[in-house]
């Protein structure tokens, strides 16, 4: 019997980002990160490693510098909103769902400078797209809206 992680304190500390920080509603947050709990609880432990093993190697505040975009959840859940929409949704995966709803939005989002910074022809697609297929799309994902 293979023992598998349930990354649970990965799943808790993200879910408090994403309703504290994002003011996204609970039950988006928990679709989606009930969808890639393995896969984004990865993410977060990889980068928990990475940016000790940074720390380590630059001590002081260069090394913290250099360790903040590891440990950053933002990162991490936008990398995600990402991932799922380049594999999962292209191919029909949770097409129609909540889960597709909250990729949109977090991609979407006018505070999120990062998915510009990954993939700038797509963050200008998403730009474009959000609104025509699904209007009120902000208002319905997150508790405050964050449109400006």
């Amino acid at each position: 019997m293979m023992w598998l992680k349930s990354y649970d304190s990965e799943y808790r500390q993200l879910l408090e980002v994403l309703i504290s920080e994002w003011h996204m509603k609970d039950h988006f947050a928990r679709a989606f990160l009930d969808a890639y709990r393995r896969k984004i609880g990865k993410m977060v432990a990889s980068g928990r490693k990475k940016a000790a093993r940074v720390r380590t190697a630059n001590p002081g505040l260069e090394g913290t510098m250099l360790a903040l975009d590891f440990d950053d959840p933002n990162l991490v859940i936008t990398m995600q909103a990402y991932s799922a929409y380049r594999t999962d949704l292209r191919r029909g995966r949770f097409v129609g769902t909540d889960i597709e709803k909250t990729v949109w939005a977090i991609v979407a989002h006018p505070g999120n400078s990062l998915v510009e910074r990954i993939d700038a022809l797509f963050a200008e697609y998403i730009d474009d797209e959000h609104e025509k297929r699904f209007p009120g799309l902000f208002s319905e994902v997150f508790s405050v809206d964050p449109s400006p």
